[in-house]
């Protein structure tokens, strides 16, 4: 069985290689050939209405000339920035080359319908988002606007939101209906934080480490309060840190989030520590020390039994 499957890996290489080769092969071939006629096709709901010459205006290759492959590549690169889609065919003729190119004129958004938002107005949404209906449909530009979406509930606290869209086109119109799709989850707005397993003063010294902080009325204007996974990920590791170097070498922590019972909207954060048996440095000695006495060399230590 093994031998076989190796068999079958390098006939498909092999393969792969030969397809490689032939399309190297007529790229050379159809270079340098002379451009005998550029057709374009419009794929638009009123095909009369489509003009081929924007089409053309627009590609450095041309009728008549010589074709090269980088200028006819970088056309297509393009042209693809206007139009939904482009798909070129090459054909030879009594050694001259015939171009044809199937254009997709972008669609309209015909509608935007929002779904699974309860916490944050329609409205608000379609704003940030910034893109209305009867506009054209353009993938990249609406995927920026869609991150926007999610910038918005993440500043928000809104921490476990997500969203996501569905585009359904109607070929016969060129237009589009869209969906988007939002999960909300519990708002990260921080309303207390608690801390178990530590005595006051870790809690006093632990609290100014960390970075996240309650959510106050101040927190519009610093952006301080929001649950932020980095945020709580660094906290973590600096509770360990300062555990350890209190002695607590076996020290363990855990963060459990839950929705506050007296404020809506609200979340609470709860540490845990389990700090274990604090650990303390035994006999400090010294060996292979001929040029400076214990004492001497013990005195330049910051630590000490």
């Amino acid at each position: 069985m093994f031998l076989w499957r190796r068999k079958m890996h390098i006939l498909y290489r092999y393969i792969i290689l030969m397809l490689a080769f032939c399309s190297a092969l007529a790229g050379a071939q159809i270079e340098q050939m002379q451009i005998e006629s550029i057709e374009v096709f419009g794929h638009t709901p009123d095909a009369s209405s489509f003009d081929a010459s924007c089409v053309t205006t627009r590609m450095k290759t041309k009728q008549g000339d010589v074709f090269l492959q980088t200028v006819f590549d970088q056309d297509l690169k393009n042209l693809s920035k206007e139009y939904d889609r482009v798909e070129p065919s090459l054909e030879v003729v009594n050694q001259k080359l015939r171009l044809r190119l199937e254009v997709w004129t972008r669609p309209m958004i015909r509608s935007i319908r929002w779904e699974g938002n309860c916490k944050v107005d329609t409205s608000k949404l379609q704003s940030e988002l910034g893109i209305s209906i009867c506009s054209v449909f353009d993938r990249q530009a609406f995927n920026k606007a869609f991150h926007k979406l999610k910038a918005y509930y993440v500043k928000n606290g809104y921490f476990e939101t997500e969203l996501g869209y569905f585009v359904d086109l109607d070929e016969v119109t060129n237009e589009v209906d869209i969906t988007i799709d939002i999960q909300e989850g519990r708002c990260g707005r921080i309303s207390m934080i608690y801390f178990h397993g530590f005595n006051q003063k870790e809690v006093d010294e632990i609290s100014e480490l960390m970075a996240t902080k309650q959510y106050t009325l101040l927190s519009f204007f610093t952006g301080e309060g929001n649950y932020n996974e980095e945020m709580i990920q660094h906290d973590q590791a600096q509770i360990i840190n300062y555990l350890q170097n209190e002695g607590y070498a076996d020290a363990q922590i855990s963060v459990k989030i839950v929705e506050s019972c007296t404020r809506k909207n609200r979340i609470e954060i709860h540490i845990t520590a389990w700090p274990g048996d604090p650990y303390t440095i035994g006999a400090i000695t010294f060996e292979g020390n001929t040029l400076f006495c214990d004492d001497e060399i013990r005195r330049c230590f910051l630590i000490e039994e």
